[in-house]
């Protein structure tokens, strides 16, 4: 038995522990490690959930193993502040001096000249030092190198001052400190997409990294636990109803961050790409005399090649008390273009009222009213509020966007003024939605929003149409 502990961490971890209760999660993890200790080389990444043993596993048990296993290898624990590494540290210490692991590895033993906690040498040249990331050099080279937590909290994460300070230790000692061959592991709460992983898998993707991302509630198809959708990480401390609880309680960015591994997007975080919900044309159009029709307009507050899109929206709303997205027009308008876009959309869909945001609308309206008439084709405009502030406007869709009452069609392709074909939902969600409010432009976001300003009317299952056939009227 003493033989086998000697191969494998799970073992190790629990003979040396008795305490100790590993699941499948922490299985996986000691598989990934092992591999990389046999190779004598890896590149990893591991992200899961606070509170269910990582740093047991890898911050306390793995280092404890590996120096048996090659008590000549100098091993580097990093953190963000003192206590944690003397945490680590000390539980390092207390399970290479314990009895059984001199059993499992028979000849080890400490150097009795080091009595630090964090700091210590084996009878064999290796060395254990753990370090804190606002400290400066090693001084020595290490064959393992283990990052935990870089970041103490979202304060220290969402700093840019912070980030780039750890990306310069990252450079001056992280890096010339480690052997040509050798181990790092960096684990940590992803607080932001521009934390230190976040950074080095993108600006270093050559190191071939091993990325290891558990979230607390299995959410993709090849999960690497084989979990289906809805599975909870480690059911013996979380259930999922708890997990949800917590979801509730964090807040949703809190939630994508520190329990799921995926932070959203650099310079956004409002708004979330799972809140996005996609419906099939075909069924739309079967669903479509069970809706509201409204015909938003947020015209370019110029006419420069540089001025902003207009945006011209169609936006249904369903008996089912959900936004559809059915229609659009996102481009660089002249003004004869734009009212011709507005007369074409109206006719198309017929919506029971027609919005325009109050940005250059006493100008606007009297031509409008021109083509109108000229089209012998008229329809009332209401005025709706612009006092220029769009990201409290936009904001006010986040709540419906979460509960997933928006509804976008998969693709909608149209041709702009300068020729070009794009995806207007791609665009949107690229461009807007997920960098919000960072975003370069913001202007079909907003164009959205002003449904929360034309006192849209919903459809009643026990409503009778009118007689133009456009609208349901609540009864």
């Amino acid at each position: 038995m003493l033989q086998a502990g000697h191969d494998s961490l799970i073992i190790y971890s629990l003979l040396v522990d008795p305490r100790y209760t590993a699941n499948r999660f922490h299985r996986h993890l000691a598989e990934v490690i092992e591999r990389a200790v046999a190779r004598g080389y890896g590149r990893i990444m591991i992200f899961a959930p606070p509170q269910h043993g990582k740093s047991e596993m890898v911050s306390r048990k793995a280092p404890a193993w590996i120096m048996g296993k090659h008590p000549d290898w100098p091993i580097i624990a990093a953190s963000y502040g003192d206590d944690l590494v003397e945490l680590n540290g000390n539980a390092v210490r207390g399970a290479v001096s314990s009895p059984m692991h001199r059993a499992i590895f028979p000849g080890f033993d400490l150097d009795p000249s080091s009595k630090a906690k964090a700091n210590f040498h084996t009878n064999a040249g290796g060395k254990y030092l753990g370090v804190t990331i606002r400290g400066g050099g090693t001084g020595f080279p290490a064959k393992v190198f283990i990052i935990d937590d870089p970041f103490k909290s979202r304060a220290e994460a969402d700093s840019d001052t912070f980030r780039e300070h750890v990306k310069n230790w990252y450079r001056s000692v992280v890096y010339t400190r480690l052997a040509e061959n050798s181990i790092l592991i960096i684990m940590h709460t992803r607080w932001h997409d521009d934390d230190l992983a976040g950074w080095l898998l993108r600006e270093h993707p050559q190191e071939n990294w091993e990325v290891v991302n558990l979230p607390a509630i299995a959410d993709e198809p090849d999960d690497p636990l084989g979990r289906e959708a809805g599975e909870p990480l480690v059911p013996e401390r979380f259930s999922a109803k708890a997990l949800d609880q917590k979801r509730l309680a964090v807040g949703s960015r809190e939630w994508m961050s520190l329990y799921q591994g995926k932070p959203p997007a650099k310079g956004g975080g409002t708004f979330l790409k799972y809140w996005l919900r996609y419906y099939d044309q075909k069924d739309i159009g079967r669903a479509m005399w069970m809706m509201n029709r409204y015909l938003l307009v947020d015209p370019a507050r110029t006419q420069k090649k540089t001025s902003d899109y207009t945006a011209i929206l169609l936006v249904g709303l369903h008996l089912d008390r959900n936004y559809y997205l059915l229609d659009a027009v996102y481009d660089r308008l002249k003004l004869k273009a734009r009212h011709e876009a507005i007369i074409a959309m109206h006719r198309k869909w017929r919506p029971i009222a027609t919005g325009f945001k109050k940005n250059g609308f006493e100008q606007e309206l009297e031509y409008l009213e021109e083509v109108q008439n000229n089209e012998n084709y008229r329809f009332k405009v209401v005025p709706l509020p612009d006092d220029g502030k769009k990201e409290p406007r936009i904001e006010r869709l986040a709540p419906d966007f979460e509960a997933s009452r928006w509804w976008f069609p998969q693709t909608m392709w149209k041709t702009g003024t300068d020729g070009v074909a794009r995806d207007l939902i791609a665009q949107f969600v690229d461009e807007e939605f997920l960098p919000f409010p960072a975003g370069r432009h913001d202007d079909f976001f907003d164009g959205l929003s002003a449904i929360k300003d034309i006192d849209p009317k919903w459809p009643a299952p026990s409503a009778r149409r009118s007689r133009n056939n456009q609208e349901f009227l609540i009864v």
